[in-house]
C-alpha cells in the first residue's frame, strides 16, 4: 500500500499537464510541440478551445485559471508557441523580490597625473 502511493507521488503523470485539443485537432500534429514545450513536466490542466476566437484556459494545481486568446494553430510553430505559452501559464510565478534601483555606478578613478 505505501508503495502504492509512493508511486503516485513520484510519478510525473500524476501531475503532469496534458495539453486538451479541440476535436478537429489531431495529437500527432501536436506532438512536437508539445515535446519542447515541456508542457508534460508542469503539474495542471492546459484545454485549447476552437471557434471563431481559439481560447488557451490554463488551470494551475493552487486553482487559478487563467485564460488567454490565441490564434488558431495553421503550422507547426504556431503549434509551439501556444504549447510554450500553455507551459509558462502553469509555472508558479516567482516571489523573488527584483531590485527597486540599480546599484550605483563606482567612483570613477582619479585622473592620472602629467
Amino acid at each position: 500500500m505505501l508503495a502504492a502511493k509512493m508511486w503516485c507521488l513520484l510519478s510525473p503523470a500524476a501531475s503532469a499537464a496534458e495539453l486538451q485539443l479541440p476535436a478537429n485537432e489531431t495529437r500527432s500534429d501536436w506532438q512536437d510541440a508539445l515535446v519542447v514545450s515541456g508542457l508534460a513536466g508542469v503539474p495542471g490542466t492546459a484545454r485549447l478551445d476552437s471557434g471563431s476566437t481559439w481560447r488557451l484556459i490554463v488551470t494551475r494545481p493552487d486553482g487559478t485559471t487563467v485564460q488567454r486568446t490565441v490564434p488558431a494553430p495553421t503550422s507547426a510553430d504556431a503549434r509551439e508557441s501556444i504549447a510554450i505559452l500553455a507551459a509558462s501559464l502553469l509555472r508558479p510565478m516567482s516571489t523573488t523580490t527584483l531590485p527597486l534601483a540599480l546599484p550605483p555606478k563606482p567612483e570613477p578613478p582619479p585622473p592620472k597625473p602629467s
